[in-house]
């Protein structure tokens, strides 16, 4: 059943933790979200919004950052809905809003942040793990065929080339002043003036509201306060936490398509165990057979050669 379809006025609570990502959200054993996709958070986003009884959203941001394109997703939905004034979206900032978490909070109508969040860090960093040399310690060795330039750009068995670190530096100059220009038209701010915060620093709440990267102090008891203040007339509010916790039968089955996916966790579980049971008996294959030819890693995957 969904509470957002029942009773009088709401206000939806929406959280928002870990790790920003495409696609649908991760959920625990306990049946609650430990990161944030995009698609399960701007998909409840438009289920508050098409609610009637939901006078307003609080977007719960508790996250350290993540995708690029996870948080411009989340961000575009929000921003839609604030510049046509469908609903009023307040951020309650958690213990950490940083990178990421204060790109997909910048464009909603107003931000709380306690004294003591993390937040700003607008910036961006990229890199990745070269292993070449310790699979090399291991008797692993890679062969590749390449069919363009940057085929190999974010392989971890191939250091960047020169023109590779020159085509990365310059996606990563666009996505900062990308950022940046974001965050100064959601604050209202020229993009000089964003800037002088911005190139990766890292503020308290306090801090962050000297320098207007946040409208208030404050915890998100503080926050539905606001929400109420908007709508005088109205004398009660049912704070709905939205998602609910999943049903361990739901988790089994995958009926919540907008949240599972269409896989579900029983047709997920399988799947790995599958694959566990692959990768053992190809394993087991090798120390039976003496066979001296090495294991190589393939896809993801181990393939006895």
């Amino acid at each position: 059943s969904d509470d957002l379809k029942k009773g009088d006025a709401k206000i939806a609570l929406i959280e928002l933790p870990g790790t920003i990502h495409r696609g649908v959200s991760d959920i625990g054993p306990s049946g609650y979200h430990q990161s944030s996709g995009s698609a399960t958070i701007t998909s409840m986003i438009r289920r508050a919004v098409k609610n009637e009884n939901v006078k307003g959203i609080i977007l719960r941001v508790n996250s350290p950052g993540g995708s690029v394109v996870a948080s411009e997703t989340i961000w575009n939905e929000i921003s839609e809905i604030v510049k046509e004034d469908k609903k009023p979206i307040v951020v309650s900032m958690g213990t950490v809003a940083a990178s990421g978490g204060y790109y997909v909070s910048m464009s909603s109508g107003k931000i709380f942040a306690n004294n003591t969040t993390v937040t700003g860090s607008i910036g961006v960093v990229l890199g990745k793990l070269y292993t070449e040399q310790f699979f090399k310690k291991l008797g692993i060795t890679f062969d590749s065929v390449s069919t363009g330039k940057n085929t190999t750009i974010f392989s971890s068995t191939a250091k960047f080339t020169k023109e590779q670190e020159k085509y990365v530096e310059k996606s990563l100059d666009d996505i900062y002043e990308l950022f940046v220009s974001r965050a100064a038209e959601g604050r209202k701010m020229d993009y000089e003036d964003m800037e002088k915060h911005a190139k990766g620093r890292v503020w308290t709440g306090t801090q962050a509201k000297e320098r207007n990267l946040v409208d208030e102090t404050g915890g998100f008891k503080d926050a539905v306060e606001y929400i109420k203040s908007l709508y005088p007339d109205v004398e009660k509010f049912a704070i709905v936490k939205y998602p609910e916790p999943e049903r361990f039968i739901a988790m089994l089955l995958g009926e919540d398509d907008m949240v599972m996916g269409n896989s579900g966790f029983f047709s997920r579980l399988i799947s790995s165990l599958n694959r566990l049971a692959t990768v053992y008996f190809q394993l087991q294959r090798d120390v039976l057979s003496n066979d001296d030819e090495l294991l190589k890693l393939e896809g993801g995957g181990i393939i006895v050669k």
